[in-house]
């Protein structure tokens, strides 16, 4: 009997050894991806984005929120992460800009992903979803003094239950949320985001920088593209 517990403790290290090797691979050729533009593969080192993946940890299958996707970076990316049995639905409380209905319209490189064109508040998915991700866009849930409530918990209702919120976003000093630095504290979004339910899984300062001082806009020159950064990783009891 416990030769047989033996064998089946070594057979599941072995199938995690194996998955842990295939998903960097699954990464870079995602990331790698000959329909991705020139644009965003320049940005690919200063994003660090092979570190966002193995943080974000979506598996091919999966159905992904791509919550306000900006020019779509990441939509791509998903998109061939997920794979044929997957898909992703960009989210941006519209129909988005034209980079995100261009990937939508390319149905030949990306025909797994689909834009939501309700108001975020309202969010609806047509099956439950796997993860929910964002990036460097949750603090824009606070422009113009608006409530990021009603749309965490849009979030909550469309997610499966053991489903996650994934944030990224620039880091605001102690108590700070701002629309013109384009900032958040990170224990803002944490108190935030499990008053509507979510449990914090995990989290990464992977993307930290010290030399941000936090108090100057993302666009200057002097932070830009080195801003200091976290990743939040929240789970659907």
């Amino acid at each position: 009997m416990r030769k047989f517990q033996w064998l089946m403790a070594l057979g599941a290290c072995a199938l995690i050894s194996s998955a842990a090797m295939a998903q960097p691979a699954l990464y870079k050729a995602a990331i790698d991806d000959a329909g991705r533009p020139t644009a965003d593969k320049d940005q690919d080192a200063e994003r660090h984005v092979a570190t966002v993946l193995g943080v974000a940890g979506v598996r091919p299958g999966q159905k992904v929120v791509d919550l306000m996707p900006g020019g779509g970076y990441y939509t791509r990316i998903w998109s061939k992460i997920v794979g044929p049995r997957g898909s992703v639905w960009t989210a941006s409380g519209n129909m988005g800009n034209a980079a995100v209905r261009a990937i939508d319209a390319d149905n030949a490189n990306y025909p797994n992903v689909d834009i939501i064109p309700t108001a975020l508040r309202n969010l609806k998915t047509p099956a439950p979803a796997d993860v929910v991700f964002t990036s460097r866009n949750y603090h824009d849930l606070h422009n113009r003094g608006g409530d990021p409530a009603p749309v965490n918990a849009a979030v909550f209702s469309v997610l499966k239950r053991g489903g996650t919120f994934v944030i990224l976003d620039h880091r605001a000093l102690p108590g700070i949320v701002s629309e013109p630095l384009h900032r958040i504290d990170p224990a803002m979004v944490i108190k935030e985001v499990e008053a509507a339910g979510f449990k914090l899984l995990r989290r990464s300062d992977a993307l930290a920088r010290d030399t941000d001082p936090k108090n100057i806009g993302v666009t200057d020159p002097s932070v830009r593209g080195k801003t200091d950064q976290f990743i939040l990783v929240f789970r659907k009891p």
